[in-house]
């Protein structure tokens, strides 16, 4: 309710950057209960808000969510698509921490397509980004996705050592 209030507002003001933010939120509300065509056209509407106002940071967190969508949705090669415009845009404005976002979404994609080896890349690649901005919590969770994947390598000793480097991050 309060995000549907604060859209309207900003629409009746005609601030569009407020619109974009608020349109985000309902997208983000919608894609935690599930209702993916709803969130959809909620980041689809803040995307085109970013891109009409040049707000690459705002492009860049829509079409993340827009790749979550399609990743849920078991929709690959939308959300990769997705994913590589937003970790493009990512690199270009020097936001670290999208940065590896992206590389972890990818290699999720990449770990759910049975791309093993793609999947370790993406997901170090990450865990190095993370843990050089010191984000425990995000290097964890790519720690877990590296486990995962080298269990689907069959590499015992590898996801040893991920499991052990989380451990000691607790």
């Amino acid at each position: 309710q309060y995000h549907e209030r604060s859209l309207s507002i900003f629409e009746e003001i005609g601030d569009r950057s407020g619109e974009a933010k608020s349109l985000h939120s309902l997208g983000d509300i919608a894609l935690q209960r599930g209702e993916f065509a709803e969130a959809e056209q909620y980041h689809e509407r803040s995307l085109s808000i970013e891109q009409e106002i040049g707000d690459r940071s705002g492009e860049a967190a829509s079409l993340h969510s827009l790749g979550t969508i399609a990743l849920q949705r078991g929709e690959f090669d939308a959300a990769e698509e997705y994913h590589e415009r937003s970790l493009s845009i990512e690199q270009e404005i020097g936001n670290r921490s999208g940065e590896a976002a992206s590389l972890g979404s990818l290699g999720n994609i990449a770990l759910q397509r049975g791309e093993f080896e793609t999947a370790k890349d993406r997901h170090q690649s990450a865990l190095a980004i993370f843990a050089e901005l010191g984000q425990v919590r995000e290097e964890i969770q790519t720690l877990q996705n590296l486990v995962r994947t080298a269990e689907e390598l069959d590499d015992e000793a590898a996801a040893v050592e991920w499991v052990e480097r989380g451990l000691t991050q607790l």
